[in-house]
């Protein structure tokens, strides 16, 4: 079963090579289009029910320090009662414990994250750790992706500018600016992203930290089609200030794709 929480993150149907027109002229009424943007896609929720998913996290650290980490991750999903939760669950490695990352997401309410982590052969005692706000700026597994990243936490921010519409990777998109709160300074703290016009998908997305710098770069890879459907195959979190890179791949027909 595939992943509902992707259909946030990316388009079901295939794209081209990248490539991009003539940007189109910047939108005069940016702020205001851009919230009602995001109160749409923060409305596209899955129908109720539940579904599980195995991926692979294939991590690939700075050049000299260390090797490629190959990490299984459970996926868990339930809708049901207005709550929408979403469970994502590491295995344990040589170098780090398990860990497992709980994000409820209710209606007009800011996402809640839960953080534990327990040793290879220990249940989850205790009740981990509440994130809010810049403390989900931090690495789920050891990997690229952040907590606030598998939350797509940018959307909860609270200024969005819907700049202009232009084509990137073969696709029409709205490109939306994303500022975080004042206070929050670790991190990144601004997001461009481009999202898929007519099925609201993130197609790329750069992210920024306070002096301007670019931090993160994010890309869906390998689209595949399945049963008639267009499914993703990969994602991929690059650290452009680290040069770590974290590809999370996802089981499309049974098994999870192959790390390189």
């Amino acid at each position: 079963m595939k992943l509902r929480f992707v259909l946030l993150l990316v388009p079901l149907l295939a794209s081209g090579a990248a490539s991009l027109s003539q940007p189109a002229k910047l939108n005069p009424n940016a702020e205001a289009d851009g919230q009602a943007l995001v109160l749409q896609l923060l409305a596209n929720r899955p129908s109720a029910g539940a579904a599980t998913n195995r991926c692979v996290l294939n991590i690939r650290p700075p050049r000299g320090q260390g090797p490629r980490r190959t990490i299984p991750v459970a996926f868990h999903e339930v809708v049901a009662g207005g709550r929408w939760t979403s469970i994502y669950e590491s295995a344990p490695t040589n170098d780090s414990p398990r860990a497992r990352l709980t994000i409820v997401r209710k209606a007009d309410t800011p996402n809640e994250y839960r953080i534990m982590h327990a040793p290879r052969s220990a249940g989850w005692d205790s009740p981990g750790k509440v994130l809010a706000g810049g403390e989900t700026m931090v690495p789920f597994a050891d990997s690229d992706f952040w907590v606030a990243d598998l939350g797509l936490e940018f959307l909860h921010w609270p200024t969005q500018r819907l700049l202009k519409k232009e084509m990137t990777r073969g696709q029409s998109c709205n490109v939306l600016e994303s500022v975080a709160p004042v206070a929050q300074t670790n991190g990144y703290v601004r997001v461009k992203s481009w999202l898929d016009i007519d099925t609201g998908g993130v197609v790329y997305a750069e992210a920024y930290d306070t002096a301007g710098r670019f931090v993160k770069e994010f890309a869906p890879k390998g689209l595949k089609k399945v049963n008639d459907a267009w499914e993703v195959e990969e994602l991929e979190i690059i650290n452009r200030q680290t040069g770590s890179r974290t590809r999370l791949l996802f089981d499309t027909a049974g098994q999870p794709a192959a790390g390189n």
